[in-house]
């Protein structure tokens, strides 16, 4: 009898862990698909992007692509970002290039050309109190990335889809992703 009623006991036991509620265990963490960069477990935003082909670059010898992505005030002038108006604050920004005549959807890696920078600020003379987290000419490096790639998953006259991941030393994973309207700021030098 006694085996019985312990049976029973931790029959019910068994069935009111069961039944209780799901309410104090942690949802999982939601994936921010929005456009931006995130960085040690911080979202910076980007809203713009432009993209400029070249015939000739002097930096690299050959026709390139040069994109840029970044989160600007609406006065901020994408086509020449240092006229005008005195200062921008807190931009972020993530650029790159690479040997191409134009964009098509392709994956690039290893990324042969990158700058990241978040709370930049700019004026008509210069970049300033810019946090820089990943650039490829460097003297520090812990800003060069051990891991690159960027993934152009779809490009039409005026949208592009993109999405990206670098790895820097100290084992940070920086992610981020683009997927919008875009301006050809092409030249024909």
């Amino acid at each position: 009898m006694k085996t019985a009623k312990l049976f029973l006991v931790i029959l019910i036991a068994i069935a009111i862990q069961s039944c209780s509620s799901d309410s104090d265990i942690d949802p999982e963490p939601t994936i921010d698909n929005r456009n931006g960069i995130h960085y040690k477990g911080v979202f910076y935003p980007l809203n713009t992007a432009i993209i400029r082909k070249k015939e000739f670059n002097v930096w690299n010898r050959g026709p390139s692509v040069y994109i840029r992505l970044f989160n600007a005030d609406p006065l901020f002038n994408a086509d020449d970002p240092f006229i005008t108006h005195p200062k921008w604050l807190d931009i972020n920004k993530f650029s790159f290039f690479y040997e191409a005549t134009e964009v098509t959807t392709r994956t690039i890696t290893p990324v042969p050309h990158y700058n990241m920078r978040i709370n930049t600020g700019y004026d008509p003379s210069n970049i300033h109190l810019a946090t820089t987290i990943l650039r490829d000419y460097t003297v520090r490096p812990e800003n060069i990335a051990v891991a690159s790639i960027v993934h152009i998953n779809a490009i039409s006259a005026d949208e592009i889809d993109l999405d990206f991941e670098f790895t820097r030393p100290d084992g940070e994973i920086i992610t981020g992703r683009y997927k919008g309207s875009y301006s050809d700021v092409s030249t024909e030098d």
